[in-house]
């Protein structure tokens, strides 16, 4: 099997005010095409929101429900181009409450700064403020769907946000919320997906240049390739402990282990694994497979480990992100705009 890289721009939590931008009006933006359709209501504040199709980003219709990597991934073709979101938090029409507040659930520097709040009224329609950031999606659940309303540049408020409309014509009750949105004011980092291997001889002489590693018993070093020709970091073979050896697996600067969303569960966002190795007791032929190597685990930031068996040989694969230049925002495409003219502010008030 032909191994197929898989490239996309990672949005870090330094986003730039210019791509984002902050004020009293705001642009539509419209998904990408075959993502999503067109829905209603649109908000008082002139955005018309989408119901963008399930199966992105790892995404199962799981009842209608959505998330901040599948909005990223649907209008901007990037599964983390949004780095702060909020849980999706149930509503309940009869204590007029929700089971969770609108702080950042991520973990990324920088997301904590945004201060949500947010009324209904009738069960069905929303309003809500936000700051200092603002808003860059919020989707509304109810019934089987949910409406996605994006804001390019984020915005501060809105209202009249519902619920996808039903048979009647009329907003189902609202059944949860989240928000999803970039901090502001701050520098834009963006990351590149590329495949990684430690270093050794080539499984097979033409086409797949994936690599396997020879281990002699005592503690090595290698480097560790991405995309074939790019240094990306090392790879640490322990000496033997009993049967077992560690591999740590250390980046170089500009480069971080790549989180790969899987979908979600009632915690949130499921990554797949991105440290795959598999061991060999003879010099091993033929295209890997490293999504059925024996020995997984997952890494954040620029280092990570696992222990697996000691053996003869070792095929270690790895997904990483390097830094690269950002792209130029582009306007999106058809865009809506509020009665309010748009503006942008270097501090981000």
């Amino acid at each position: 099997m032909k191994e197929v890289k898989h490239t996309r721009l990672a949005m870090t939590a330094m986003t730039s005010i210019l791509a984002l931008g902050l004020g009293s009006g705001a642009m539509a933006a419209e998904p990408q095409e075959g993502t999503g359709t067109a829905s209603a209501r649109i908000s008082d504040g002139g955005i018309t929101p989408y119901i963008i199709f399930p199966d992105r980003a790892g995404e199962l219709n799981n009842g209608g429900n959505r998330t901040c990597e599948g909005v990223g991934d649907a209008f901007f073709g990037n599964v983390n181009y949004y780095s702060c979101s909020s849980a999706r938090a149930n509503y309940s029409e009869t204590s007029d409450t929700f089971d969770a507040t609108f702080t950042d659930v991520s973990g990324n520097p920088g997301c904590n700064n945004n201060a949500i709040d947010v009324t209904v009224t009738d069960g069905t329609s929303v309003a809500f403020t936000a700051n200092p950031d603002g808003v860059g999606a919020a989707i509304v659940k109810g019934s089987n769907d949910a409406n996605v309303y994006v804001y390019n540049p984020q915005k501060n408020s809105d209202s009249g946000l519902t619920s996808p409309l039903n048979a009647s014509g009329n907003p189902a009750g609202l059944s949860n919320l989240t928000f999803c949105w970039n901090p502001v004011g701050q520098e834009t980092e963006c990351f590149e997906d590329e495949t990684a291997w430690a270093e050794g001889t080539r499984y097979t002489p033409r086409g797949n240049w994936a690599t396997y590693t020879s281990y002699e018993g005592v503690a090595k070093t290698v480097t560790l390739f991405a995309g074939q020709t790019m240094e990306a970091g090392t790879v640490q073979f322990s000496a033997p402990a009993g049967d077992h050896v560690t591999i740590t697996i250390t980046l170089n600067e500009g480069w971080r282990f790549a989180l790969n969303p899987a979908g979600e569960n009632e915690y949130g966002s499921v990554y797949d694994n991105n440290i795959k190795v598999q061991d060999y007791a003879t010099a091993p032929s033929g295209n890997p497979a490293p999504g059925l190597f024996q020995w997984k685990t997952i890494a954040e930031g620029q280092t990570g480990s696992i222990t697996v068996n000691a053996n003869n040989f070792y095929g270690v694969h790895v997904d990483v992100e390097h830094q690269v230049d950002c792209p130029v925002p582009e306007t999106p495409a058809n865009p809506t705009t509020s009665s309010t003219s748009m503006s942008f502010s270097s501090s981000g008030q």
